[in-house]
């Protein structure tokens, strides 16, 4: 029905109503007609409540189609960013496993527990941050709930928080002061391989998520993943077993708890 007709049937709806409680309508439409000029003031009020109310119906209208097009809008942009999901989560799984490969090369030149730094140190390079990744996870966050925000966000955190302290041991070890030596703990060059690993656990945790395997994002990843994430990296327990302890430690002696945000 078109917009002219309805006002037409509300206008005359409302007249007819408000008439009716003081016209008998069997008297016919010259007395109704009558009757409205002899209470045109009444009757422009009931036209004017009438319209307003017609205005008020439109604009509410217009609202609620303006709100279904902005959600449509809303939906295929989510769409679209998960659709691009798992490309920027194997990107940026690559990123944390060639993290932790480098800070594997500073762990094995390791004696007696720590790493003496200086020009003849066999100097592992440091991947570049996936930035495309991380423009494609803030794509995500803009889309996505509460919830999921903080999920998808801590993977941002860690990365960037990752990637400074990593660029830093290395810079340390590769330059140290003049005439002077620098000595790298173990258990520092262990704590940015968890690092890595973390950010590895995290994103595999989502694969399901931007594969449509599932429609809920996880809100929290156990310390497990983490040491399985190392076993895919090639840190294997046995050669490996103060790395593994540390994770243990960190989980607070139970491999099922939630990382820490």
């Amino acid at each position: 029905m078109r917009e002219h007709h309805v006002l037409y049937l509300a206008v005359g709806g409302y007249l007819v109503m408000a008439v009716g409680g003081y016209v008998n309508l069997l008297v016919g439409w010259a007395a109704v007609i009558a009757w409205v000029y002899e209470h045109e003031t009444l009757a422009g009020g009931f036209m004017a409540l009438a319209s307003a109310i017609l205005a008020a119906w439109f604009l509410s209208r217009q609202i609620g189609q303006a709100e279904r097009h902005e959600r449509d809008r809303f939906r295929r942009r989510r769409e679209a960013a998960r659709a691009m999901l798992p490309l920027a989560l194997s990107s940026i799984s690559d990123y944390a496993e060639r993290s932790a490969l480098a800070g594997k090369s500073l762990l094995d030149q390791c004696v007696d527990g720590a790493l003496e730094g200086g020009p003849d140190l066999n100097v592992p390079v440091l991947p570049l941050l996936p930035t495309d990744a991380l423009f494609a996870l803030k794509e995500m966050i803009e889309l996505s709930s509460r919830g999921e925000t903080a999920t998808i966000a801590k993977i941002a955190t860690v990365i960037q928080y990752q990637y400074s302290r990593l660029s830093s041991l290395v810079a340390d070890a590769t330059h140290p002061p003049a005439n002077n030596i620098i000595i790298i703990q173990s258990i520092n060059i262990e704590t940015y391989i968890i690092d890595a690993a973390i950010i590895y656990a995290r994103v595999e945790a989502l694969f399901d998520f931007g594969r449509r395997r599932t429609d809920n994002i996880p809100e929290g990843v156990a310390w497990r993943r983490v040491n399985s994430a190392l076993n895919l990296m090639r840190f294997y327990d046995y050669g490996y077993e103060t790395l593994y302890q540390s994770v243990l430690d960190r989980a607070h002696g139970d491999l099922d708890n939630f990382i820490a945000d």
